[in-house]
């Protein structure tokens, strides 16, 4: 990858770096990154620090590095004590203050949201629901990418601190990403969320498992997703990118799930349909520039999926730390594959962690799970890994 001029540097903060920290690359920036998993591919980015993500334990990393904006990342982004903490040294790309979390996070807003944009949102409850017949969910109004959601028991016991019950909706899970700049929001790219068959019990059935995209989106859904958009920039005094997670039931009806305020996991996927670097784009629109990202591409799509283990798994010793030796050794058509955050040789892996993430290419969403298909399987047979259904 041919990096442009330096454009001066920015600290990378959350539980996985590497799609950021190249991202940041790409833009021309410099990524300082304070993390959770040191992958192999991480290193060639720029120097990290490992960091417990709790709010003593980053201040005290982000301390080792040269005064920078700092850029929020997934597993930090609702966390208020560390967002304050944070702020107190650093500005914050794209938010003012860490009290708009709490805002993000409170679901009579996400509701109003919905409502004034044409979007359903589950019926809620903050004490126990009256309708037992209906599946419900609980939520952790702290957690996203699906780790504080479970099904709720058939007692309705009372949810954690924080916690509520939502009723659960069947459909295809979306995520959004916008940018947003001087108080309008501009529709970046639409991904489905790859689904998941339930995995043993003490396997989170409701955790991120991966997306595909960008997906052509009708006129009217685009211009609803950027209402909401709008109105979540205007109460919450946002810039910069936005993520917003719906659902499409079978009839054809959007319930919006939530919002949160970073570049998340998918937004790979349109980097590398477009080359753009959304990160870059994220820093100018908190800065007050406009951003012009080139369109992606209308041949292909990428299909990205979290391996995790359903099992219990070392990496051999000569396990390959970059995704063109991987590919090598499972002979793997590199052009359509793709292996990113890579483990260590030696590393082990208990059940149900995440391992790496493979990306896959293709013009459709068939042709790129048939390649993600293919690799699955190599990697099972090459290196004795097997990954959760």
């Amino acid at each position: 990858m041919q990096l442009p001029a330096n454009r001066g540097t920015v600290l990378l903060v959350g539980a996985s770096c590497r799609a950021a920290a190249w991202s940041a690359r790409r833009g021309g920036f410099l990524p300082f990154c304070v993390t959770r998993f040191g992958d192999a591919d991480l290193s060639a980015t720029g120097q990290f620090v490992l960091a417990d993500l709790k709010p003593a334990a980053v201040a005290q990393a982000v301390e080792r590095f040269p005064a920078c904006p700092i850029v929020v990342l997934g597993g930090c982004d609702l966390q208020g004590e560390m967002l304050e903490r944070l702020s107190k040294a650093r500005r914050i790309v794209g938010m003012p203050h860490p009290a708009v979390v709490a805002k993000l996070r409170e679901p009579a807003n996400l509701e109003a949201w919905a409502a004034e944009s044409g979007f359903g949102f589950p019926a809620w409850s903050n004490s126990s629901p009256r309708d037992t017949l209906s599946p419900w969910l609980l939520k952790d109004r702290w957690s996203a990418g699906g780790m504080g959601v479970t099904w709720a028991a058939k007692s309705m016991s009372p949810p954690s601190k924080g916690g509520y019950w939502q009723r659960y909706i069947p459909g295809a899970a979306h995520g959004a990403v916008l940018l947003v700049n001087g108080g309008r929001s501009q529709l970046v790219c639409v991904s489905a969320m790859l689904s998941a068959d339930p995995g043993p019990e003490q396997i989170r059935d409701f955790r991120y498992r991966g997306s595909c995209g960008p997906l052509p989106v009708r006129k009217d859904l685009g211009q609803r997703l950027e209402a909401i958009a709008d109105r979540v920039a205007a109460t919450c005094e946002l810039s910069g990118l936005l993520n917003i997670d719906f659902l499409i039931d079978p009839e054809g009806d959007c319930w919006l799930l939530e919002v949160n305020p970073r570049y998340s996991s998918s937004c790979e996927l349109f980097e590398r349909s477009s080359g753009a670097s959304l990160i870059a784009a994220h820093v100018e629109a908190a800065d007050g520039h406009a951003s012009a990202l080139p369109a992606g591409s209308q041949n292909e799509l990428w299909r990205k999926e979290v391996i995790y283990a359903a099992e219990a798994w070392v990496a051999p010793k000569d396990w390959p730390v970059t995704s063109h030796e991987l590919c090598q050794r499972m002979q793997l058509c590199k052009s359509s594959v793709v292996w990113a955050d890579l483990p260590w040789p030696d590393q082990p892996h208990p059940l149900g962690v995440p391992v790496l993430t493979l990306l896959t290419r293709g013009r459709s969403q068939a042709d790129a799970e048939r390649h993600a298909t293919e690799a699955r399987a190599a990697l099972c047979t090459t290196f004795h890994l097997r990954p959760l259904p």
